[in-house]
């Protein structure tokens, strides 16, 4: 027996399949370890440290979608709590296919100045205690993060990091998860890569815009989060084993591959969105990589040791 579909029939029932829910979910880590704020962890440079707070601000999220598409997330900032899974209600959105999600950390800057007390009670940008704004003119603290540090972790450290300059937006590519027929895109966030070359050795506190402040902000924007696809975090080699960095991301044509923490491995390979290796090349892990990407659209490069992954990432050529 044949079905007959009406054009009118056909519109509704497309429509139905690309409407869905989508909801923002991070979760916590600290070196490959569910976050805790009792954890330790050693940054690059070998000074332990560990984070009994750590809040920041997720500001101007968008949706990449369906051939670069950009769908603007109105209204929406989320106050993400390390010691807890972070989950945001992105609304309803029609998406065939997600390529990316792209946010900045911090308050942005047409909002960051106005005043908290104006938000009901419940709203992230409310009054919070502890405080999370600095004050009319300087806004609000985009990262606070403290803790102990140090040899023994005998010193105590204070990192508030804030600023309209600071301000950095990034791009992470993924694909999402479906779930129940919901869109959940998922996003590990690795708080040692916070740490990335931060002195915190003899407890620093620092309240501002420069220095350490700025280190940290940029080391959100360019190594703490990473994408999970499927049934778990993408690569979970990338925490047990090295982290690889792409810039720019989105990109134009040329990525740069960073890479830390990967002394024995003999391959990069990029995959492209079907799953197919298209290029391999010897893994050089003594300075930056540049790979050319040959056309529109996402792909996954990994480094490989002896055929076993040490890290992957995944990047969106324009």
């Amino acid at each position: 027996m044949h079905k007959l579909f009406t054009p009118f029939a056909l519109a509704i029932s497309l429509s139905a399949v690309a409407q869905q829910q989508v909801t923002l979910q991070i979760d916590h880590w600290l070196d490959g370890t569910p976050f805790s704020n009792s954890a330790v962890a050693a940054n690059n440079s070998g000074q332990e440290f560990d984070a009994a707070r750590l809040e920041y601000y997720i500001s101007e999220i968008s949706l990449i979608h369906d051939g670069g598409q950009e769908t603007l997330v109105p209204g929406t900032w989320v106050l993400a709590n390390a010691s807890s899974m972070t989950t945001a209600d992105l609304g309803q959105h029609s998406i065939s296919s997600l390529e990316a999600v792209r946010f900045g950390i911090g308050v942005d800057p047409a909002v960051n100045h106005l005043d908290p007390s104006t938000y009901p009670s419940n709203h992230p940008l409310a009054p919070r205690s502890p405080s999370m704004h600095w004050g009319w003119a300087a806004g609000y603290r985009f990262v606070a993060m403290e803790g102990q540090s140090g040899a023994g972790l005998a010193q105590n450290y204070e990192i508030h990091a804030l600023g309209d300059d600071n301000y950095f937006v990034q791009t992470i590519p993924t694909q999402g998860v479906m779930e129940g027929g919901d869109l959940i895109v998922k996003l590990n966030a690795d708080y040692v890569q916070a740490m990335y070359s931060v002195n915190v050795a003899s407890g620093p506190i620092v309240h501002g815009e420069t220095g350490i402040a700025r280190d940290l902000l940029e080391n959100f924007r360019d190594r703490v989060f990473t994408s999970v696809e499927g049934n778990g975090p993408v690569g979970i080699e990338e925490f047990a084993h090295g982290h690889l960095t792409l810039y720019p991301n989105p990109t134009l044509g040329s990525v740069r591959v960073s890479t830390t923490g990967i002394d024995h491995a003999d391959v990069l390979r990029v995959h492209d969105a079907l799953g197919r290796a298209i290029l391999d090349l010897p893994f050089n892990n003594t300075a930056d990589m540049i790979v050319e990407l040959p056309d529109a659209g996402m792909y996954r490069i990994s480094i490989l040791q002896d055929g076993v992954t040490r890290a992957v990432s995944s990047v969106v050529r324009q």
